[in-house]
C-alpha cells in the first residue's frame, strides 16, 4: 500500500507529525509483535547498563571516534602501509569513549565542543570484574576491524559519520522518515562525478540476503541510500552491513 496509516498524536491541540525510522520499517516488517514489544512496551531488561543495546552503543562511538582521529592526525582512511598506526589510534579512541561512558557524558570528539557536555544515551557500565573483562575483549575485535578496513574499498574514503536525516524532507509510504548513518564513504576519483556508499554497523548476527531484499524484509540500508541520493545527489555504488564482530557483507 501506498501510505501508512497511524494514529494522530497532538500536543496543545495541534498536530504532531510522527516520524518513522528505518529500523522501525524493517523491524515492523519482519516481526510485528516484535516491534510492538520493543518500541511500545515498557519493559525492564534484566542486564541493564551492559546489555546488547549499550554493547552496540559502546561500539558505534568508538567507531566514530576513531574516525574522527583519523581525521585529526591526517590519516583519513586505513591503508594496508598505515594499519599499525591506525590500530594506535583505534586505541586512543577505544580508551576515550570507555571514559565517556564510564561518566555518562561524551568529552571527546564532536559533542565535546558543546557548551554543555552531551549526555550518553544508554551508555556501556560494567558492574563488575566480569563485565570490566569483556570489555577489554571487545578491544582486539576493533583491532580485527581495522586490520579488515585496509582491504575494504580501496577508492573510497570515510566522509560522514552518524549521518542524521531528520527533518530534511524524506518520506516513506506518505510519513517523515528520519534516522542517522552510521556511515557514508564516498570516491572523489570514481569516474563521471562522487559515487557513495552507505555503511551499517551490526553487532550481531545479521545477515543481508537476496532474498528478504526481494520480498521487502530488509529495507533498512535501502532506506538510508534514498535518503542520500535525495539530499545529496551522488551516485549510490552499495550498501552492506560492516560487521564489527565478524567480516563484513
Amino acid at each position: 500500500r501506498p501510505y501508512v496509516l497511524l494514529p494522530q498524536r497532538c500536543i496543545n491541540g495541534r498536530p504532531l507529525t510522527r516520524t518513522l525510522s528505518a529500523s522501525q520499517v524493517e523491524n515492523y516488517l519482519a516481526c510485528p509483535y516484535r516491534w510492538f514489544v520493543n518500541s511500545r512496551v515498557v519493559t525492564r531488561r534484566l542486564d541493564v547498563e551492559f546489555g546488547p543495546i549499550e554493547r552496540g552503543n559502546f561500539s558505534h562511538d568508538v567507531m566514530q571516534r576513531f574516525y574522527e582521529r583519523l581525521a585529526e592526525c591526517g590519516l583519513v582512511r586505513v591503508r594496508p602501509q598505515t594499519v599499525d598506526a591506525c590500530i594506535e589510534q583505534m586505541d586512543i579512541a577505544f580508551d576515550e569513549v570507555r571514559a565517556d561512558h564510564l561518566r555518562g557524558k561524551y568529552t571527546h570528539g564532536k559533542y565535546a565542543a558543546e557548551e554543555r557536555p552531551r549526555a550518553i544515551r544508554g551508555a556501556l557500565v560494567p558492574l563488575d570484574e566480569l563485565e570490566r573483562m569483556r570489555v577489554d575483549a571487545m578491544r582486539e575485535q576493533f583491532h580485527e576491524v581495522v586490520r579488515r578496513e585496509a582491504d575494504l574499498l580501496p577508492i573510497y574514503e570515510p566522509a560522514r559519520f552518524e549521518y542524521s536525516f531528520d527533518k530534511q524532507g524524506v518520506t516513506y509510504a506518505g510519513r517523515p522518515l528520519g534516522g542517522r548513518i552510521d556511515r557514508i564513504d564516498v570516491a572523489p576519483d570514481a569516474g563521471s562525478g562522487k559515487r557513495f556508499v552507505v555503511i551499517d554497523y551490526k553487532t550481531g548476527n545479521t545477515a543481508l540476503g537476496l532474498d528478504d531484499v526481494y520480498f521487502g524484509l530488509r529495507l533498512q540500508l535501502f532506506l538510508y541510500l534514498d535518503a542520500v541520493l535525495a539530499l545529496r545527489g551522488a551516485k549510490p555504488a552499495g550498501v552492506f552491513y560492516q560487521k564489527l564482530s565478524e567480516a563484513p557483507m
